[in-house]
């Protein structure tokens, strides 16, 4: 799909248990719906695909085209706000990511290449993993059992994580991280 959409229906609630999101373009958020059901919204000369099979709802939001620049493309995803996903997988590399509403269930596969990537809301997984390569990924609350950072040239901030082991690897960017962990810590 190109172009402008508004309200295009994808799922119920019920029929999504996984997300694999891939946003190579423009501004992304994902918000809650209104209605129980999974929507998108796209605005500004964006390439998308977005579909459901096999429980798993794909979003993919493609490069800019010669006709379209980052800044004037947008494209929302509007989720149920009580869900709990099997898996999320998350790559964004688009000018931004905002994500204002709760994530929880088994697995978290967080990757952001530039940008600005914010979560305003909270995050519970059993496994939560990051791997930032540039931009900045802040994140308000976090809880996991098993949690896996890796910082390669980007600037992450944390607050509030909670987790029982955690694993972090800082190359040339920076990291900050205030929370508890009840088990191991690894640095490298």
């Amino acid at each position: 799909l190109t172009g402008d959409y508004a309200d295009l229906s994808l799922a119920q609630s019920d029929e999504v248990s996984n997300l694999d999101i891939s946003v190579m373009n423009g501004v992304f958020s994902i918000l809650p719906s209104e209605d129980d059901r999974y929507g998108v919204e796209s605005k500004g000369e964006v390439e998308f695909q977005c579909y459901v099979e096999n429980e798993t709802l794909y979003l993919s939001v493609f490069p800019a085209s010669a006709y379209g620049t980052k800044e004037d493309a947008e494209i929302i995803l509007y989720v149920p706000s009580e869900e709990e996903y099997d898996q999320i997988l998350l790559f964004c590399s688009g000018s931004s990511a905002e994500i204002k509403v709760p994530l929880c269930g088994g697995e978290m596969q967080l990757s952001t290449i530039c940008g600005e990537n914010k979560f305003h809301n909270e995050m519970i997984f059993e496994l939560f993993n990051l791997n930032a390569g540039m931009g900045t990924v802040w994140a308000e609350r976090i809880a996991a059992a098993d949690m896996n950072v890796d910082v390669s040239n980007a600037d992450v901030t944390f607050h509030n994580v909670s987790a029982e082991t955690l694993s972090v690897g800082v190359g040339m960017g920076a990291l900050d991280i205030c929370g508890e962990t009840t088990g191991d810590i690894s640095i490298s």
